[in-house]
């Protein structure tokens, strides 16, 4: 399905529910069009919709105001209520709730009911700086936990977060009624991110991202001597307190981009790394261009359990990562000219192809999906739901082909959502099927 209209739009998060419906959240400029539904706005705002399990629309809703405003991570509760964290900038509305950014950008929650209404909304950031809500989890109590970076000061409720340096990591708790329960800070000196979030059985807490040269995480402190970018992975209680932190090394600049925990708590993170090598406890990977793309499982103590690596000469990207019921991985990104999965093997067609893959838990590549463009494509979003299918969002620019399905973009820019349905066999035998 395609998303856009003359703007640029694209869909940055996605969830499915045990219905098989799929819902996402992105920003789309001036006007967008889900089906027959049309949203307008004045500048770039932030959509959620809904898709039927047969593939069709059923509501969209948007922020309104003549400021900027993204969507970037959705959750859903048991009631199928859905929670969205993003960033705005100035004064926006949210249905009848009008949020006004003490600094150039600050992070908002809100609450979308089953019906696509907008219930609450709550905003954190500071007055001078730039704050961003990159990603959000939420657990079986259907309290709610948020990462991204601040700058300076921030206010998480009745919370002020002063940070280290320059970008900070923030990780913070909300309940299902929009009130903050707590909030942490992270970094150093230098910058810091948080970019990705997810929650075990326990309401246990795990966060990548990236640090520079030094970070801190209350006393647990991570160091790099090559003063590169390096991954992170820390652990946190239901209750904020810090329990591990681990990182990447070896000489390379590396970022976690996303994680996901299974119900034991083994954790499961991919992203990027550039140049030279990288090492995750004994694994080392060496890089093969300018980005390739890591696929890395931690233990619930903190052990690096395995790493492997995709890619190829040129500019590879893992974005996100999800989990089946069975513990198989999943994985969506882009690559760019020729690019290696195991033992497969891929050309792009354009400057950008999507590609999805499945990775067993002992860490062996299963199969691997390719998504033909013609310019610049990539997959940003990814949901395993009912049946194990596989639902992955993204954007596009000119066309796209998935099977024999086609999508022509509108707009310079256009978000997409597809289907793959698994069948017993290998995909790359022929057995999947696009939708």
């Amino acid at each position: 399905m395609r998303v856009g209209d003359s703007a640029n739009d694209m869909i940055n998060g996605l969830v499915s529910d045990s219905l098989g419906n799929v819902y996402v959240t992105g920003q789309f400029g001036g006007s967008v069009s889900f089906g027959r539904i049309k949203l307008t706005a004045s500048n770039t705002s932030v959509f959620v919709a809904k898709i039927t399990p047969k593939g069709k629309w059923e509501w969209a809703v948007s922020v309104q105001g003549s400021s900027v405003s993204v969507g970037r991570g959705i959750v859903i509760d048991k009631a199928r209520n859905l929670f969205v964290v993003g960033s705005f900038q100035n004064r926006v509305v949210f249905g009848q709730t009008v949020l006004s950014s003490l600094g150039y950008n600050d992070v908002f929650v809100a609450k979308i009911t089953p019906k696509g209404e907008w219930g609450w909304v709550v905003a954190a950031g500071g007055e001078v700086s730039t704050d961003e809500g990159q990603s959000i989890a939420i657990d079986a109590m259907g309290d709610l936990y948020i990462t991204g970076s601040f700058q300076g000061s921030a206010s998480f409720g009745q919370t002020q977060l002063t940070s280290f340096g320059e970008k900070d990591i923030f990780v913070s708790k909300i309940d299902s009624n929009g009130q903050w329960l707590w909030a942490r800070a992270a970094g150093g000196p230098d910058d810091d991110e948080g970019h990705s979030i997810a929650v075990d059985a326990l309401g246990d807490v795990y966060v990548t991202g990236f640090f520079l040269g030094e970070a801190r995480f209350g006393e647990l402190v991570l160091w790099d001597a090559s003063q590169k970018a390096g991954v992170f992975v820390v652990k946190v209680s239901t209750k904020g307190e810090w329990k591990w932190s681990r990182k990447s090394g070896g000489t390379a600049y590396a970022y976690g981009q996303s994680i996901v925990v299974d119900p034991t708590g083994f954790a499961y993170l991919t992203g990027v790394f550039r140049g030279g090598h990288v090492t995750f406890g004994t694994t080392q990977l060496a890089g093969l261009g300018e980005d390739d793309i890591f696929v890395a499982k931690i233990s619930l103590d903190g052990r690096w359990e395995w790493a492997l690596q995709a890619g190829g000469s040129m500019v590879d990207k893992g974005h996100q990562v999800a989990l089946d019921g069975t513990g198989s991985i999943y994985l969506t990104g882009a690559f760019s000219g020729a690019a290696s999965f195991g033992e497969k093997r891929f050309v792009s067609d354009g400057g950008f192809d999507v590609f999805i893959s499945k990775i067993n838990p002992v860490g062996h590549w299963l199969w691997v999906e390719h998504l033909r463009g013609v310019s610049h494509d990539e997959g940003g979003a990814l949901s395993v739901g009912v049946g194990g299918n596989v639902h992955v969002a993204g954007y596009f620019r000119e066309r796209l082909h998935a099977g024999d399905i086609r999508f022509d973009n509108v707009g310079s820019q256009d978000g997409f959502v597809v289907t793959l349905q698994q069948n017993t066999q290998p995909c790359l035998a022929g057995t999947c099927q696009w939708r």
